[in-house]
């Protein structure tokens, strides 16, 4: 089942001639989702999904790979296609499916201390294993703060890495990011000031009902 997760990425797409790909991540600080975005040319939009399934049965003969994503006919310019999406729980799960880790020869994407690191070797290898891909676009979109990256271009909390034939050479992702610590700092500080605030309040209350108690005991 791991090899279908694997192949879905890409290989629906090679029996298209000049054919492009975009993966899509979105991270936090627990947690990861993924979209997988397929057209294919001058497709109905009522055989899109037909069309797709019968292009993963083509590479990796019967199976449900797809059922576990949660899949929508998308439209682009009047040229239709399918989205593949899938939540993950924790990283781990994550690295568990591999996604377009496997391109390349090292890949890793861990938690340590308080950073993220997303990283891979130097060469993006699919080309040579799909003549027919020609363009790849790999999205990360996360709110983390991000110490350093090599993308091609950010936009606003998405960063991107445009990869093809003639760069594929030396093309390694490389994204560090990290969670909002001070700010973490911040919101505990303030929990603390509610609650010793709420404590006063309570104590207050509690000495004002004693107290007029003891005033209503004196005048019976």
């Amino acid at each position: 089942m791991k090899k279908y997760k694997i192949v879905l990425l890409i290989v629906i797409l090679l029996s298209l001639t000049g054919c492009s790909f975009e993966y899509n991540m979105k991270i936090d600080t627990n947690t990861i989702s993924e979209e997988n975005i397929v057209y294919i040319p001058n497709t109905d939009k009522n055989d899109i999904k037909q069309e797709v399934e019968k292009l993963v049965s083509r590479y990796t003969g019967p199976t449900n790979s797809l059922g576990m994503y949660k899949q929508s006919v998308i439209e682009d310019n009047n040229n239709f296609g399918m989205s593949y999406k899938k939540n993950y729980d924790t990283l781990n799960d994550y690295n568990n499916s591999l996604s377009f880790s496997i391109c390349y020869d090292n890949y890793k994407l861990i938690k340590e201390k308080d950073k993220i690191v997303i990283s891979t070797s130097k060469r993006f290898n699919c080309f040579n294993k799909y003549s027919e891909l020609d363009d790849v676009t790999i999205n990360i979109d996360s709110s983390l703060e991000v110490e350093s990256s090599n993308a091609d271009e950010v936009n606003g909390n998405i960063y991107t890495w445009n990869i093809n034939k003639s760069n594929a050479d030396n093309k390694p992702i490389n994204i560090v990011l990290k969670p909002n610590t001070e700010q973490k700092e911040k919101q505990r500080q303030l929990s603390v000031v509610l609650l010793v605030i709420a404590a006063f309040i309570l104590l207050g209350i509690i000495v004002f009902l004693i107290r007029s108690k003891g005033k209503r005991k004196n005048k019976i």
